[in-house]
């Protein structure tokens, strides 16, 4: 659960009560008002309290004064957190519209309370990465499993910030080495990538995925994983990057 030190008018107040609650998934908390209770909300609680004590230090020090993208945003939670810690502007996207709504709410309560330009698109992130447009900080939380040719896309990512980058991926394999495998849809014994709709995903090592950044021309500054006892539940690697010129 999220809380944000916000009185929301009545209106927004009306607006986050008949929300769907599909869209919630980070919840949220106000002082009037708290986001509709998801089917998974407890999972989903647990989730971001573990993987905002890997990811929040990070943007609180890097994203103040920078541009900020903000890739696979889901309904904007760290790009609030990057927004309270005083980016200039942060971008989020993501493919769920139902979660881009909740951000937009989330940005409209947040009106008066920081000086950040905030705001959340319905984008694919391929098209995104495409674009000439360069950032001073490119987060990538949890999408980067999901998608067909991971090293490919942190390849678009390099060229994607001007800077600085954090990557938290989940589904790590807990092992040494360098390798992986590709889990194919249920019921499908071929793939073809269809995203945003793409299902299936990628379980590699952290040792594959230091590869990938180091492969891609990024320096791996820190790195942070869950506590060890938590890594059977929270399959998670995180890393800050440096773009090297």
């Amino acid at each position: 659960m999220v809380h944000l030190n916000v009185t929301l008018p009545d209106s927004l107040v009306k607006e986050v009560r008949e929300s769907d609650y599909a869209g919630w998934f980070t919840p949220f908390e106000f002082n009037n008002a708290r986001s509709p209770d998801h089917s998974k909300r407890f999972y989903y609680q647990k989730r971001y309290e573990w993987k905002s004590q890997l990811l929040n230090e990070w943007i609180d020090r890097f994203a103040p004064d920078r541009r900020v993208l903000d890739l696979f945003c889901a309904n904007g939670a760290f790009s609030v957190r990057a927004a309270l810690a005083g980016a200039k502007e942060v971008t989020g996207v993501d493919a769920e519209e139902s979660r881009i709504s909740v951000a937009d709410l989330l940005a409209r309560s947040l009106e008066g309370h920081v000086d950040t330009k905030l705001g959340f698109h319905v984008r694919d992130v391929h098209e995104v990465l495409a674009e000439d447009e360069v950032y001073d900080l490119v987060m990538c939380f949890g999408g980067l499993y999901h998608v067909s040719d991971p090293a490919a896309m942190l390849e678009k990512l390099y060229h994607k910030t001007s800077k600085y980058a954090i990557i938290q991926t989940s589904h790590v394999v807990q092992a040494p080495g360098s390798w992986g495998w590709f889990r194919l849809p249920r019921g499908q014994d071929t793939y073809v990538p269809q995203w945003p709709s793409e299902t299936g995903g990628w379980s590699l090592t952290a040792g594959c995925y230091r590869r990938l950044l180091r492969n891609a021309g990024f320096r791996i500054l820190e790195e942070q994983r869950p506590p060890y006892a938590l890594r059977p539940r929270f399959r998670w690697y995180a890393a800050m990057v440096e773009k090297v010129v």
